[in-house]
């Protein structure tokens, strides 16, 4: 089977949605350092910020403070993967087109909006990650709200693939009511870690 159809296929994108669906119930992943590189000494150590630093995220689109949270749309999950499947891989730009939302800045061209053809070209604000390296991606659930999700993802190579694991933040809002609501992405961008200036305080002890 071809690169292409087997990240398409419905088997894969189940695959996705599973395992956003068991990040839910269990609350968080725990991404190991075998999976993006030797930053620490234990293998076995989940990847957090290093001391004084902080992982940056967005705030979920559109989402007010007095808002609760909600138990996450497995629908958006769908979505995320195939976004990611289609659009993060550059394998399916016209169904990544319908997947996103077109007034997000995903779908801008410098300046102005993304016309159809250059969104099709692949020439867009969309961190690539190539099908032939990936191997899976795992999602926990960074935020939750009725009208709107983040998730953070890690994307995952093959088995002796020179790339590293890596993260990233994927936003969706909710469009419409009823029936014909659908979700689609408005954010996708790495997760940055930002060093946190120095207090000047000394360790006394």
């Amino acid at each position: 089977m071809a690169v292409s159809e087997r990240f398409g296929s419905p088997r894969f994108v189940r695959r996705v949605t599973m395992v956003a669906a068991l990040v839910l119930i269990a609350g968080i992943v725990v991404f190991t350092i075998a999976f993006f590189g030797n930053t620490a000494e234990d293998e076995s150590t989940p990847v957090r910020p290093a001391a004084g630093q902080a992982a940056a995220q967005p705030s979920a689109a559109g989402a007010q403070a007095n808002q609760r949270t909600v138990p996450l749309d497995t629908k958006a999950t769908t979505v995320a993967g195939k976004f990611i499947l289609s659009a993060v891989t550059r394998e399916n730009m016209a169904q990544a087109w319908k997947l996103t939302d077109p007034t997000s800045e995903i779908r801008q061209c410098g300046e102005r909006p993304c016309t159809y053809k250059e969104w099709l070209s692949g020439d867009v604000p969309i961190q690539v990650f190539p099908a032939s390296e990936l191997d899976d991606a795992t999602f926990a659930v960074n935020e939750s709200l009725p009208g709107s999700v983040v998730l953070e993802v890690a994307l995952l190579p093959r088995d002796g693939s020179q790339l590293k694991g890596q993260f990233f933040f994927i936003g969706l809002k909710k469009v419409g009511s009823g029936k014909s609501a659908r979700w689609l992405v408005t954010y996708w961008a790495p997760r940055v870690i930002i060093p946190v200036p120095n207090t000047g305080e000394a360790d006394t002890h």
